[in-house]
């Protein structure tokens, strides 16, 4: 049985694969990070990341010590316990100071519970021309249709804004927008002020607990560059890592990963496995199978996310933090019944009942999919991982090729069947045999060719000879050709 220590680090460990899979945009919030005192790891990870800062990525070095400050406070804030300790921060607040402030990750309900999933958006607070003002950044603009907007809270009403952000730090209140709501009741103007100079596109996956933090912090540290609340309302504005990096982006990510990391060379390879999945959906790793596939488009970056889930080895790894991963063969065996069934091919399914089309169009499709992995296969840097996602190709080779070899036997030349059409003998002396699939004008026939004259039946006799096969059998057919 595991010790205390043990669990732990286990659940911190669980916490990192989580944070590092949100923050690359790998997969919704399915594991609900965010809860308990989970952003402390995440606020760690930016003050270590800022710490190693050494070029001046992030920010300037006269103000990196001042934010680190800031994010250890609201690191810190996760253990008060009385609203009267968020009132002594929010008043020790520098007058004007971009670098001084206290960022609080909120959750709250766009809608009805029950009728919408809660989101997320990033607080912060700073102290303004002796007043405080809370900026909220929320990419999905639900409340206000404004990315970054504020409220002015006069200091009058300092303690009742302590204690709302003391209570709803992991009390869920299902009230719609229930804390902008009151920050809006506290505010000088009763409202929210837009910022509409500053634009930032909208999120794709379900990870707002953390991605809305990081927006948060990346225009935290843009106001600390240029002051967002004097922006020329002319101009749009896009906050950056970093002004002039070609690939700010990218460039953050990889020094979150590296502050991520702990002292387990071992563990630290299983987040880098995260990381070469963020680097081969942002096209950064080239491959001879991927010469076909767009990956700009939204297509790529919805398979990436579903091939994730269906990774073998991440399935290990997020199961089984803090463990070494051993070949799995009923979990290989699961993640590839899991891609052909999202194909339309279920373990019930019988080949034999499935149209040519569709299995032609899985055909199609598992080429698609297989290319995506096999163009990762050569990146793949941990020994497990790589056999457990070859092993999972070969999987999903066999059923490739029982499906090949079922639309082959369908494959029968036209022409033979023509050819044993024209070999079967006339039928036309058994008049029964000719006419009984015609069901609706059957009586009218039978009269015809029982009780009419010699006329009649030969033009009877002859308009069924014009007939293909399918007007026999369907005559209302020649109404609609």
């Amino acid at each position: 049985m595991l010790n205390q220590t043990t669990t732990d680090s286990t659940n911190e460990f669980r916490k990192k694969l989580d944070l590092l899979a949100l923050s690359l945009s790998l997969q919704e919030n399915i594991n609900h990070f965010g809860l308990n005192k989970d952003y402390q790891l995440l606020f760690s990870t930016y003050i270590q990341m800022i710490h190693e800062d050494q070029d001046e990525f992030f920010i300037k070095q006269s103000q990196k010590e001042n934010i680190i400050e800031s994010l250890k406070r609201t690191k810190d804030f996760y253990d008060f316990e009385k609203k009267e300790q968020v009132q002594m921060i929010f008043e020790k607040l520098r007058n004007n100071d971009p670098t001084d402030f206290m960022l609080i990750p909120s959750s709250f309900y766009p809608g009805e519970y029950g009728e919408v999933s809660p989101h997320a958006c990033g607080l912060t607070v700073y102290k303004k021309n002796d007043s405080f003002v809370v900026m909220k950044v929320d990419k999905e603009k639900e409340f206000d249709d404004h990315t970054v907007s504020y409220f002015e809270i006069p200091p009058t009403n300092i303690l009742k804004l302590s204690q709302l952000f003391l209570e709803e730090r992991f009390h869920e209140v299902r009230k719609p927008y229930y804390v902008l709501k009151r920050l809006t009741a506290l505010s000088t103007q009763n409202e929210s002020i837009g910022i509409p100079t500053i634009v930032m596109k909208g999120q794709k996956t379900g990870n707002c607990s953390v991605n809305e933090v990081d927006a948060a912090l990346k225009t935290i540290l843009f106001h600390c560059r240029k002051d967002i609340f004097s922006l020329d309302t002319n101009e749009q504005v896009t906050p950056k890592w970093h002004s002039e990096h070609a690939e700010s982006i990218l460039e953050m990510r990889k020094r979150f990963l590296i502050a991520l990391k702990g002292k387990n060379p071992e563990l630290n390879r299983q987040l880098d496995y995260i990381y070469f999945h963020y680097l081969y959906k942002k096209g950064q790793l080239k491959s001879e199978f991927l010469e076909n596939i767009d990956t700009k488009k939204r297509r790529w970056h919805l398979q990436i996310h579903f091939l994730f889930k269906e990774d073998p080895y991440i399935s290990a790894i997020f199961d089984h933090p803090g463990e070494l991963p051993t070949i799995d063969e009923n979990l290989i065996q699961e993640k590839s019944n899991n891609i052909i069934k999202s194909l339309g091919i279920y373990p019930t399914s019988k080949l034999a009942e499935i149209s040519s089309d569709d299995l032609t169009e899985y055909l199609d499709q598992q080429k698609y999919i297989t290319n995506i992995i096999n163009g990762r296969l050569p990146f793949i840097q941990v020994p497990i991982a790589k056999e457990m996602t070859q092993r999972m190709i070969a999987s999903l080779e066999k059923k490739e090729q029982e499906v090949q070899e079922e639309s082959h036997q369908r494959q029968v030349p036209k022409e033979t069947k023509m050819e044993q059409k024209l070999s079967e003998p006339a039928l036309i002396h058994v008049p029964q045999k000719t006419i009984s699939p015609i069901e609706k004008n059957v009586e009218k026939l039978k009269h015809v060719l029982v009780f009419g004259d010699e006329q009649d039946r030969k033009g009877l006799m002859e308009k069924l000879d014009h007939l293909d096969p399918r007007q026999k059998k369907y005559p209302m057919m020649r109404k609609f050709t």
